[in-house]
């Protein structure tokens, strides 16, 4: 079987052509340096990080997270925690939340991470990882949206000063390379949308969703051709506007860049991001 029969999406414009492949050998996310730790048991796959141990001992889910999680890193209020549930049937998919079949799907396991571990490596504040009040009055460090406003490619905003009921928002501070002064603002304590929450919890289930991307398939990678004259085609001097001969064959393509790996929702940003400039309108169509 060839590249071509991986093919998910072609478009060209006047100076590139774009392949998108599905990523034939996709790499084990859970090999990555990873937060969580994901627990499993399963009679036929090997799942996760590791394989539940002593399962045989407990009769229920739950009562094996309790000895063998909970209990050893200081009870329930110190980890937090998810059940992984697996669907099988013409391929493997697993999520947080169960399916409706209960025939084909069932829980496989837990996945969690200590909340000591998440004050240590995230650089989130303790209210942005564990409370789940969107909607409390931020603080300097926190990160927010504000009414009306697209974020960008940071995607929240981060609050350097509170002053008076105004609150500034960095909305570049995850690119100090490139901040613009207009992607500072300070508008009034009311138009603070929201405050990050719950982002713990977030980073399991995102996780879990990179996970099931790669049993699922929904991995990708690009191939960038630019386009070279071929005999008889010309350029306009004018406009750069490429004038090909009677016959395709007379467009050649030399490829310029590719890169594998890009994994399901985010598999078009993180495309985009690899992109000449002058190629990102090629994507228009791919979801990824």
């Amino acid at each position: 079987m060839g590249r071509e029969e991986f093919l998910v999406h072609e478009a060209e414009n006047e100076k590139f052509r774009l392949k998108v492949f599905y990523d034939e050998h996709p790499e084990n996310p859970r090999e990555w340096d990873n937060l969580a730790t994901m627990v499993c048991s399963h009679r036929r796959y090997d799942l996760g990080d590791e394989q539940a141990k002593n399962i045989e001992l407990y009769s229920s889910w739950e009562e094996w997270l309790e000895n063998e999680v909970l209990e050893p890193n200081g009870g329930p209020d110190e980890v937090v925690y998810l059940p992984l549930y697996l669907y099988d049937h013409s391929g493997l998919t697993m999520n947080t939340t169960g399916f409706s079949c209960p025939w084909d799907s069932g829980q496989v396991g837990w996945i969690y991470c200590t909340k000591k571990r998440f004050r240590e490596e995230t650089g989130y504040t303790e209210d942005e990882l564990f409370s789940t009040d969107q909607h409390r009055e931020p603080k300097v460090r926190e990160h927010v949206k504000v009414k009306g406003r697209d974020a960008g490619p940071c995607e929240w905003g981060q609050v350097t000063e509170i002053q008076d009921g105004m609150v500034t928002v960095d909305f570049d501070y995850c690119r100090p390379s490139v901040r613009k002064p207009e992607n500072v603002v300070t508008v009034p304590l009311s138009e603070i949308e929201e405050v990050m929450a719950n982002r713990a919890v977030e980073m399991l289930v995102e996780e879990v969703e990179t996970y099931d991307d790669y049993l699922t398939g929904r991995v990708y990678g690009f191939v960038l051709e630019e386009k070279k004259l071929g005999c008889g085609a010309h350029e306009c001097p004018a406009c750069g506007h490429v004038e090909p001969c009677d016959s395709n064959s007379d467009i050649e393509y030399e490829q310029t860049d590719s890169c594998w790996g890009f994994y399901g929702a985010w598999a078009k940003q993180g495309i985009q991001e690899h992109l000449d400039p002058e190629a990102h309108d090629l994507l228009e169509g791919f979801r990824g």
